[in-house]
């Protein structure tokens, strides 16, 4: 039995919700460099032309990866700049 069953039988499950439900960390903000340097590493393996993941298969983290690696293989060779595009300096056609 791990920590977190272990946890929850011995609270019926009310202190775990509620430890979540007061804590100030936002995971998103965690993961998101996480996802980036697996993106990152993804196009690094497909220029070398390697295609093992190192990363659990169906995470987060592996779909980044193989996104990052497919980049390549479509032809997008402009991977530098992950940013969404900037949306004030768009031209709305007339």
């Amino acid at each position: 039995m791990n920590n977190i069953t272990s946890l929850y039988r011995l609270t019926s499950g009310h202190g775990l919700r509620m430890r979540m439900m007061r804590s100030n960390i936002d995971p998103s903000k965690k993961l998101a460099p996480l996802l980036r340097q697996a993106f990152r590493y993804g196009v690094e393996a497909a220029n070398r032309g390697e295609d093992r993941n190192p990363y659990v298969p169906n995470s987060h983290l592996y779909h980044a990866w193989v996104a990052g690696w497919a980049t390549l293989a479509r032809g997008w060779s402009n991977t530098d700049d992950l940013r969404y595009p900037d949306r004030r300096n768009r031209v709305h056609p007339s």
